[in-house]
């Protein structure tokens, strides 16, 4: 896949995510995604085994090497007061725009893209 057109369908993902929008988005672009993922995952797992061999290889000749500490991967105490006031701005912003966005008028418009 054209690694231009990966980003720009991703980027309309992460858009249509960050404003809960995603039913907005045409069938092509999740696919385009998910095409570009499965690639990802696949190359960077041939990495993985690839690093995981050298490693292996060098350390039958005497070389060691220290794993990284495992982390929780749970995220700072910042970062989640940042999503919760981003959450509650976001609600804000959006929680009177009507369903229907054939009738939105211009300020209806200004908040959603201001979400």
């Amino acid at each position: 896949m054209d690694l231009h057109d990966a980003s720009v369908a991703r980027k309309a993902v992460e858009i249509a995510l960050e404003l809960h929008d995603f039913q907005s988005l045409p069938g092509e672009t999740i696919l385009a995604v998910e095409e570009y993922n499965q690639d990802d995952c696949l190359a960077t797992e041939a990495l993985h085994q690839w690093l995981e061999n050298l490693r292996s290889d060098l350390s039958k000749v005497g070389n060691t090497f220290q794993r990284p500490e495992l982390k929780t991967g749970e995220a700072s105490e910042n970062v989640q007061q940042i999503d919760t006031q981003s959450q509650a701005i976001y609600k804000a912003l959006t929680d009177k725009l009507p369903e229907d966005r054939s009738v939105w008028n211009d300020e209806d418009e200004e908040r959603w893209l201001l979400a």
